[in-house]
């Protein structure tokens, strides 16, 4: 519509709805990048963001920001990662677990929602970076308690001074995007089987896309006579559920568990979907070296943890 002079008529409407547009985008974007949280520590560079509705974790490493744990803080308990949900298929080994132990904390998501589900189980979080500690009780929701209880240390360190035996032991140290060499190997992987309770398994949040991936599969196996892989779509991570035994459950069996658990314990994630990603032919090079600590620093890690 135009006027007689030639000009556009605006109407009121248009132009009111140009000026809420107008006031709203810059602080909608202003919002994507906010910075909560940021500290340089001994080990991590870390920073937490605010992306609209979700709440990220970053470490900082060579210039790359590795997501390290994503929250919605509309859903606190939705598991955002993808990685994050197939933790959670360790659920189809161990149906009742009472105790965990979790090394690499993050934002404490996976040890919070597995506890909302499991409300008699008790956790025990291992985190070497206090920072992390810091900022996933300040911006993740993560408060520690008699039953969800953390221990600034090195995992190693707290295995080689523990006696405790744990149903699941969940292995997602990271370092950037990548898992500390003495985290990895032969002797590591041992005292977390030594670690372990009848009929307890260990899931391990793996990465294919490293020069090590291989590596870190044979040197599982040669440690656990089974492993079950489920494998992101989204990203790069495989998930590893690793036990000692010489039965193996079939696909079947897995999915009846998934299903049954599932009615059961109403969880807020799909368990039974899982088994979409589930790799039941292995995708590694079988040739490839076992790590062990000939290779990996840990000369310094003594038996008092000095």
């Amino acid at each position: 519509m135009r006027r007689t002079d030639g000009m556009p008529i605006i109407s009121i409407g248009a132009a009111l709805i140009a000026l809420v547009l107008a006031a709203h985008v810059p602080e909608a974007a202003a919002e994507q990048a906010r910075t909560l949280f940021e500290r340089e520590s001994e080990y991590n560079h870390v920073i937490v963001q605010q992306e609209g509705n979700e709440r990220i974790l970053h470490f900082r490493r060579r210039s790359v920001d590795y997501r390290e744990t994503v929250v919605d803080t509309r859903q606190p308990l939705r598991l955002i990662a993808e990685w994050t949900r197939l933790m959670m298929a360790g659920l189809m080994f161990v149906q009742q677990p009472r105790r965990v132990l979790m090394i690499g904390l993050g934002g404490g998501l996976v040890t919070r929602v597995m506890a909302h589900h499991y409300p008699d189980c008790t956790f025990d979080n291992v985190e070497l970076d206090p920072a992390v500690v810091e900022a996933a009780q300040r911006f993740f929701y993560f408060t520690p308690g008699p039953r969800m209880r953390v221990h600034v240390r090195d995992g190693r360190i707290f295995l080689r001074q523990s006696r405790d035996r744990y149903d699941i032991i969940i292995l997602d140290a990271y370092r950037g995007g990548y898992i500390p060499f003495h985290l990895k190997t032969r002797e590591f992987l041992e005292l977390v089987r030594n670690h372990l309770a009848p009929g307890g398994v260990v899931i391990s949040n793996l990465h294919h896309g490293t020069r090590l991936y291989d590596a870190d599969r044979v040197t599982y196996a040669a440690v656990f006579s089974q492993s079950y892989a489920f494998v992101g779509r989204e990203d790069s991570n495989v998930i590893l559920v690793s036990h000692v035994g010489t039965s193996r459950l079939t696909r079947e069996q897995l999915e009846q568990t998934a299903a049954r658990l599932q009615r059961e314990r109403q969880f807020g994630f799909d368990l039974p979907a899982l088994m979409r990603h589930y790799q039941e032919r292995p995708d590694y090079d079988r040739s490839a070296r076992v790590l062990t600590d000939d290779h990996a620093p840990v000369e310094s890690l003594n038996e008092n943890g000095r």
